[in-house]
């Protein structure tokens, strides 16, 4: 677990029980935001933060387990090149307390 200096939040890796969380995020983000519906369905999260070829993924929860942040780096090379996809979100409400960070 990684410690925060926001108060009342723990930082940890993501899991497959959090697709979920993760889904729900993103749905609140698409609500504030707009964006593409598909960000907020568990498969596009399932492929984008938990997939198969997995990069770091991190998710800041509050003290009663409320997913507020969460952001992954995924690989995306070929053999002539190297990219990674970076996705993040922050829930509307959380923002501007210092969890953005996470999401760049």
């Amino acid at each position: 677990m990684i410690t925060s200096s926001i108060p009342g939040l723990s930082w940890r890796s993501l899991q497959g029980s959090d697709v979920g969380a993760v889904a729900q995020r993103a749905g609140k983000c698409l609500e504030a935001d707009g964006g593409l519906p598909l960000e907020a369905t568990d498969t596009y999260t399932q492929e984008h933060y938990l997939s198969a070829w997995p990069g770091p993924s991190i998710g800041a929860f509050e003290a009663d387990g409320r997913l507020i942040a969460c952001a992954t780096v995924q690989p995306t090379n070929t053999p002539d090149d190297y990219r990674v996809i970076i996705v993040g979100q922050v829930h509307p409400t959380n923002r501007k307390r210092g969890a953005s960070a996470i999401a760049y």
